[in-house]
């Protein structure tokens, strides 16, 4: 649904522009979670392209960004290691920093037309609160995004944030697959407006044939 929305509210040109980033995170998604291991590592060449849808709204088409991980030691390191970098890197993108320090904190990077939040799933104080028109949930499959007895779970505040920006609001939601219990996997089979069969083409015959695992 998610990926659905990010190219339905585009324009023809933006939907090529935004054709690639969208194909590495699938292609790479649906490859992993059929493989026989699970490791988070394998998760890691998502990431560029994220960056790359990133960068994409910062520069044509800017709103408040919210990024959720399991810990706040994982935000914080994926806004120092990951999200600032590609911004400082890219001569388009820098020219929207405010050249303030302090607007380039571990947990918040004001730009000067939008600003990108960095939480942990465990905080519902750094979640609420905030309109957001883009929200990444990252590796919702590990500890912190249970949802609580006593309140909403993690996934479902980062949903009402989005609430001032429909319907143009985006959402992702990114994991390595765990058990058929995981977010993930009930993300998959209960809030799917779209499910793709994955098709291989034969190298001998042409055929494209759909890959099945037990």
């Amino acid at each position: 649904g998610a990926f659905y929305l990010c190219f339905s509210q585009q324009t023809k040109m933006e939907r090529k522009q935004l054709l690639f980033p969208f194909l590495w995170v699938v292609g790479l998604f649906v490859f992993f979670s059929i493989s026989q291991t699970k490791r988070s590592e394998y998760l890691l060449p998502v990431f560029p392209a994220m960056a790359l849808l990133v960068g994409y709204v910062i520069d044509r088409a800017p709103g408040p960004v919210l990024y959720v991980y399991p810990d706040e030691k994982t935000a914080a390191e994926n806004s120092k290691d990951r999200i600032l970098p590609m911004i400082k890197a890219s001569p388009r993108l820098r020219t929207y920093l405010s050249g303030t320090e302090k607007d380039a904190s571990a947990l918040r990077i004001n730009l000067q037309h939008m600003p990108i939040y960095l939480c942990w799933a465990r905080s519902v104080a750094s979640i609420a609160n905030k309109p957001i028109k883009y929200a990444i949930a990252d590796e919702i499959d590990k500890d912190g995004f249970d949802a609580g007895k006593k309140e909403a779970g993690p996934l479902d505040l980062i949903d009402k944030r989005l609430t001032t920006f429909r319907p143009v609001s985006k959402y992702w939601k990114i994991s390595t697959p765990t058990l058929e219990t995981g977010n993930v996997w009930r993300e998959l089979t209960e809030n799917t407006d779209a499910i793709f069969d994955f098709h291989v083409k034969c190298p001998l015959c042409g055929l494209h044939q759909l890959m099945e695992f037990n």
